[in-house]
């Protein structure tokens, strides 16, 4: 199925191969393919022609956490807060990353506003890998 949309953005016209909607679908594309390092660089080059485009910040930061780590995943996000402030996924990554990376203050605060703004978040994040220092840092203080 995603080579076969892959295929369909290939055979685009060239003219409409740099708008950013193609170019999100590129990167969605490649992220569910797990073609990790060819979605982050397509999606930070884009970020430099789209810089108010909310998503592909999104997409992207799920990109290079797959393959550059979680500090590098956390600079793309955050760089994209002023277009996603109100969005709960922006937190849910965020803290995500906060909790990869040991900031567990800011991690705790990070998914407490991802679950004010969409209470379904509760459960993906149970099993979350990059929560797991998050919820052990809870298990030890009682």
């Amino acid at each position: 199925m995603w080579n076969d949309a892959w295929a369909e953005l290939e055979g685009l016209a060239p003219e409409f191969r740099h708008l950013s909607q193609v170019i999100i679908l590129r990167v969605l594309i490649l992220n569910n393919l797990g073609r990790w390092a060819e979605a982050a660089i397509i999606g930070k080059g884009a970020l430099r022609y789209y810089p108010d485009f909310g998503a592909l910040y999104l997409a992207t930061a799920h990109a290079v956490r797959n393959c550059f780590g979680a500090a590098e995943a956390k600079a793309v996000i955050a760089a994209g807060e002023t277009f996603l402030e109100e969005e709960a996924v922006f937190h849910y990554m965020l803290a995500c990353y906060d909790s990869a990376l040991g900031n567990l203050i800011d991690a705790k605060e990070g998914l407490t506003r991802a679950f004010e703004l969409q209470k379904s978040l509760r459960e993906k994040a149970l099993d979350e890998p990059d929560l797991e220092p998050l919820w052990e840092s809870l298990g030890e203080s009682g």
